[in-house]
């Protein structure tokens, strides 16, 4: 029997697989689907104080393996978030990380400190790719001072672990991951999307309303892989490693690059019941390999001398 428990910051995962902010809406969602009790952890979409209705369309454009979007965060804000989603949450029998966003470190801040409260939530993944509009729109993340602020402020405040989920556009990730290490946080996630365009060859302009958007799928995976290997040999944390997995395969890739668990995002969006599949396909490789267990592989990669 395969052994297939994690643990990210203290708090065991029944397995590695973790539902990616933004593709799995709330995790209620797919219960048309299948049980998101299955999986070790649940990503809600991204949350602020007040409620943000995202970009214009078109928001999404889909490429082979591949999709853009640019949905701009887009939810109902922190009092629907209390008053309406938090009751839904409560027959999810399994981890749940709410995805926190905002213009500022006070804005963090505070739904760290709302959200306290409430026992069903389990972790918190701060999104530091937001730009701070004290800061001249500068994504946080590639602000070292202000990110080191933002952790150690929530970290403060917050009486959850704290995951700092980053983007793969910053600069020496071994020393952005030591900010955040040094600041308070609990864990790394890597990475976000991409940034990228597309562009209508006839009408002369960018796919996206908004020009840019991420990039997500298959297409990103050798790059998140790479960071993932770079963050471990830099940090102790719990790292969650992602982008671009289609397959068990993928999994163990992070597995073996140093992640403790694995978030798995546009593939939910093209066929829910593949990520649920994932797990159980999982242990029959994890077998194949003749491990007995999930951490085994954790960190086992050895590069070409």
């Amino acid at each position: 029997m395969i052994d297939m428990k994690t643990k990210i910051a203290g708090i065991e995962l029944k397995n590695p697989i973790v539902l990616a902010s933004g593709t799995s809406g709330y995790g209620f969602e797919l219960n048309d689907f299948f049980d998101v009790s299955h999986f070790g952890a649940i990503t809600l979409k991204a949350l602020t104080i007040n409620p943000r209705v995202g970009n214009k369309p078109e928001r999404i454009t889909e490429l082979k393996n591949a999709m853009i979007n640019a949905i701009g965060l887009a939810n109902k804000g922190i009092k629907h978030f209390e008053e309406s989603i938090i009751p839904k949450l409560q027959n999810i029998d399994t981890n749940i990380i709410a995805n926190i966003a905002g213009g500022d470190i006070d804005e963090y801040a505070n739904i760290c400190d709302i959200l306290n409260k409430q026992e069903k939530i389990s972790m918190y993944e701060l999104n530091v790719s937001c730009p701070n509009v004290h800061s001249n729109g500068v994504v946080f993340a590639n602000d070292p001072d202000a990110l080191y602020k933002l952790i150690e402020k929530c970290s403060k405040i917050s009486a959850k672990p704290l995951i700092v989920k980053l983007p793969p556009d910053i600069f020496a990730i071994e020393k952005i991951v030591n900010i955040c290490e040094s600041a308070g946080a609990s864990a790394i996630s890597l990475i976000n999307t991409v940034p990228a365009m597309d562009i209508n060859i006839y009408k002369k302009k960018p796919i996206l309303a908004n020009n840019f958007g991420g990039l997500s799928g298959e297409a990103i995976k050798p790059i998140a892989l790479r960071l993932v290997y770079l963050a471990r040999k830099a940090t102790t944390l719990p790292i969650i490693g992602g982008g671009g997995v289609n397959n068990a395969e993928d999994v163990v890739k992070f597995l073996m690059a140093g992640a403790n668990a694995v978030s798995v995002g546009t593939l939910t969006l093209k066929d829910p019941n593949a990520s649920y599949k994932l797990i159980n396909e999982l242990a029959i490789l994890i077998e194949k390999l003749k491990a007995n267990s999930v951490t085994e592989i954790i960190g086992s990669l050895e590069l070409n001398q």
